[in-house]
């Protein structure tokens, strides 16, 4: 008995010794192969333009514009590809000039495109081949499928849209059958989620008309091209459209009601597809429309949408000085600090409201506790159960958890809406683990950033935070964060350092046990190495 009594009074010793931040935190084995894929060049004529770089969604290829300075009076631009099985960067041909926003990977991260410009004419680039020669270009797009590239461009006095296989060459498939009709103008193509329908904004002579799947619709004076949207089966399209000095919004080939005007990038549909809403202008006013329904008017609509679920209607407008929350039609808040975030399911919403001084977070109507302020970090757990903010008690923060404060710190982040990383190639708003039973964030003390994991603090300590994910099965915290010039990945707090992690790159899992990401090595004269490096995690 008295022996029972040591073990259990020798185990309660070992607990209260462990350090602050190993509860939950199982040493495991880091294992690390890294693949070459070359190097960004940083030569005296050679530079990389950084705004440029784009990193494909499966994290395995990255591509960029390289400035080539020849003479002093001559410059040079080339498209580097790295990765995709290749030890060094695949070099396109030179160009005058790259046109911007033009750098762009399929969905697949199978394909790339770009447009170039040399001696006044511009070529479209699909995988590093050039597709043919016009007078203009704009940039492309492939369907979401990654197997064909959609683009925009223009021969002599005609502009037209044409569909490509992304794979295969020009004179392989394109033929006349992937070139539409030729315009006097044309606009940007909209593809649906589906890749099997495109729309767009032409012009012939004096009038405006939208194309669909390679139909002419009905005749205006004007159409603004960025203006069309597919609801998100892909099975409506709207725009806006004007006749004289009325504006329209057509939807299905039906016009609304006239109005004054129609606020740019305010169609929205509802997930569902079944409804509709924008905003109109009345005077001075602007008025929301929801189902061809006219609401009340106000100085200014920030917003008006739908619920995930589609069934709410939700819009934010000022009055005044205020900033006014209105939900199907009825106003119920006047003074919103934090725009509406909703759980992945549609069940739940938070806002963020100012009274008498002091700010709160409204949940599903329910009002939480008073503060300082309240920050813009909402973000829900994936099954909509779970909710976090960020809000301040004079000069430190604290993270609130379903209802429950944390210790008060110099400073929090986490992923969300506000502040999203990469995740598996897209962006992740959250900070509670996939199965929504953990979570996890950075926190600030005495200048340094930690980890804390579900309410318990990581030992090790970081000059600044770059991002923070939970493994697929939710077991484990993977985390990047500098230490000095250094950038640290690491697994429930076992390291590993690197020079660097490429920007906006974030990670990508193969499994549970294995994820790779895209780290930097400065070489020294040569400019810095960019390695696919791939990880894995075994338990000791």
């Amino acid at each position: 008995m008295q022996s029972k009594l040591l073990a259990v009074l020798l185990a309660a010793l070992a607990a209260l010794l462990l350090p602050s931040g190993q509860a939950g935190a199982e040493r495991v084995e880091l294992t690390v192969k890294e693949t070459p894929y070359g190097i960004f060049p940083l030569q005296p004529n050679m530079s990389v333009i950084a705004e440029t770089i784009t990193v494909s969604s499966n994290n395995r290829k990255v591509a960029c514009v390289v400035q080539l300075t020849e003479t002093p009076e001559k410059k040079a631009f080339q498209v580097f590809v790295y990765g995709g099985g290749e030890k060094q960067a695949i070099a396109s041909a030179k160009y005058d000039a790259i046109v911007p926003n033009s750098l762009v990977f399929s969905p697949d991260g199978e394909n790339y495109a770009f447009v170039g410009v040399r001696s006044g004419k511009f070529f479209l680039a699909v995988n590093g081949k050039e597709r043919g020669v016009y007078d203009a270009v704009l940039p492309p797009a492939f369907t979401p499928d990654g197997k064909k590239i959609v683009y925009t461009a223009r021969s002599g006095q005609k502009a037209f849209v044409a569909v490509e296989n992304a794979s295969e060459s020009r004179e392989e498939f394109y033929g006349s059958e992937g070139r539409g009709k030729g315009y006097d103008a044309v606009g940007l193509p909209v593809i649906d989620r589906s890749g099997k329908r495109i729309a767009y904004a032409a012009k012939q002579g004096e009038k405006w008309f939208v194309v669909v799947d390679g139909k002419e619709g009905a005749e205006y004076d004007e159409i603004p091209a960025d203006s069309l949207v597919f609801s998100f089966d892909g099975s409506r399209l709207a725009y806006v459209a004007r006749k004289g000095e009325s504006w329209f919004v057509v939807v299905d080939g039906k016009e609304s009601q006239p109005h004054e005007g129609v606020k740019k990038g305010s169609v929205t549909f509802s997930l569902d597809g079944k409804r509709i809403a924008y905003v109109v202008k009345k005077g001075e006013k602007q008025v929301p429309v929801v189902d061809g329904e006219e609401g009340v008017e106000f100085d200014k609509v920030v917003t008006v949408h739908f619920s995930p679920n589609s069934q709410k209607v939700i819009c934010v407008a000022q009055r005044g000085e205020k900033t006014v929350l209105v939900l199907d039609g009825v106003e119920v808040e006047d003074n919103i600090i934090v725009l509406p975030v909703f759980s992945p399911d549609g069940q739940r919403m938070a806002y963020g409201v100012s009274s008498g001084g002091k700010q709160f977070v409204v949940v599903n109507g329910v009002k939480g506790k008073s503060y300082d302020e309240v920050l813009p970090s909402f973000a829900f757990s994936l099954d909509g159960k779970r909710f976090i903010y960020a809000a301040k008690k004079g000069k430190k923060y604290v993270a609130v958890v379903d209802g429950v404060e944390s210790k008060e710190y110099d400073g929090l982040w986490w992923p969300s809406i506000f502040s999203p990383v990469k995740y598996n190639g897209r962006h992740w708003f959250t900070p509670f683990s996939p199965d929504s039973k953990r979570v996890a964030y950075f926190a600030q003390r005495d200048g340094k950033w930690f980890v804390v994991v579900d309410g318990v603090e990581r030992r090790k300590r970081y000059d600044s935070a770059i991002g923070i994910f939970f493994t697929p099965n939710s077991e484990r915290v993977v985390l990047e964060a500098k230490r000095g010039n250094k950038v640290f990945v690491a697994v429930d707090e076992n390291e590993l350092e690197f020079g660097g992690v490429l920007k906006g790159s974030g990670v990508f899992f193969e499994s549970p046990s294995t994820f790779h990401i895209l780290t930097l090595k400065p070489k020294a004269g040569a400019g810095i190495s960019l390695s696919l490096t791939e990880i894995g995690i075994r338990a000791r």
